[in-house]
């Protein structure tokens, strides 16, 4: 019994192979047992490595989130409040300051899509023209070739 061990490109980890010789007949057993308890460790890795960035993810927002609660406002300059009831009317001038901030900064703010409307292509009609008119201007134009500025504005009437 010869033990071996090659890498499966496949899958990316080792594969252990048996090769034995049995009355002259040669093969290879495949230990699946083994390459299954290489995968569950791999994978149970893996699970414990997630966990910890997932908990350490949490700790990093619960703190941040904190933060910015105790983080100190401005107070709006705009309105009196005695009591908790409005004691002046607001100035049109002095506005308060902005209450919204954005409390999770990855994440973006959601924004409902624009309503799709159907693009009409606005095309204008050309009024059909009288053969007398096609004739008369291409005569015109045929005249003047000989001068370069009518001749380029030839081109771009066509």
């Amino acid at each position: 019994i010869v033990w071996v061990v090659r890498l499966s490109f496949a899958y990316e980890q080792p594969i252990i192979l048996m090769k034995y010789v049995f009355a002259g007949f040669q093969g290879t057993l495949y230990l699946g047992i083994v390459t299954c308890l290489l995968l569950q460790e791999k994978e149970k890795l893996r699970e414990a490595e997630l966990q910890e960035k997932k908990e350490k993810s949490e700790r990093m927002f619960k703190e941040w989130l904190q933060n910015s609660k105790n983080k100190p406002r401005p107070a709006s300059a705009g309105c009196a409040y005695v009591n908790g009831k409005l004691a002046t009317y607001p100035d049109g001038n002095a506005y308060p300051a902005p209450a919204f901030y954005n409390p999770i900064p990855w994440k973006p703010i959601p924004v409902p899509p624009p309503k799709e409307e159907k693009y009409v292509s606005v095309k204008k009609n050309k009024r059909p023209l009288s053969s007398h008119t096609h004739r008369s201007s291409s005569v015109l134009f045929q005249k003047s070739k000989s001068n370069v500025y009518l001749g380029s504005l030839h081109r771009l009437h066509k």
